[in-house]
């Protein structure tokens, strides 16, 4: 809960500091002489695309539900429920690696490959190499 907690601050925080970044990388190439990169509208439009994409996905398990099925939802995710308000959480794991928030066992595989990272980090710098065969999945 405490992990969750913290994911969804970061991922809340991460579009102001693209934004930052995008201002900053602007001035960068400028002073470089590098071409512009997308405009305030292309990125606008870009965003967009990704958000009715995500909401696309979002009206299907909603009509699942309308439909009488039962839909059960992964652990550590909230729908969002005021207007206007985004769901980050749900947006990253839909654009990054294609879940939505009913893909139970996708996330549990994902918690789990994560926790044998760090155990594998961990070993390697106390131990010694455990595994030369293991990689993330």
């Amino acid at each position: 809960e405490v992990v969750g907690a913290a994911e969804t601050e970061i991922l809340e925080n991460r579009e102001d500091n693209e934004a930052a970044y995008t201002k900053k990388k602007r001035k960068w190439d400028k002073r470089d002489g590098k071409a512009e990169g997308p405009s305030d509208k292309e990125l606008k439009e870009m965003e967009e695309s990704k958000h009715n994409d995500y909401m696309s996905m979002m009206d299907d398990i909603v009509a699942k539900q309308a439909n009488g099925d039962t839909i059960e939802f992964v652990d550590g995710w909230k729908p969002v429920t005021e207007a206007g308000q985004k769901d980050f959480k749900g947006r990253y794991y839909f654009e990054k690696l294609h879940f939505s928030p009913i893909d139970i066992q996708k996330h549990h595989d994902l918690r789990k490959a994560y926790i044998e990272g760090l155990i594998w980090c961990l070993a390697y710098y106390y131990k010694g190499c455990i595994s030369w065969g293991w990689y993330y999945p």
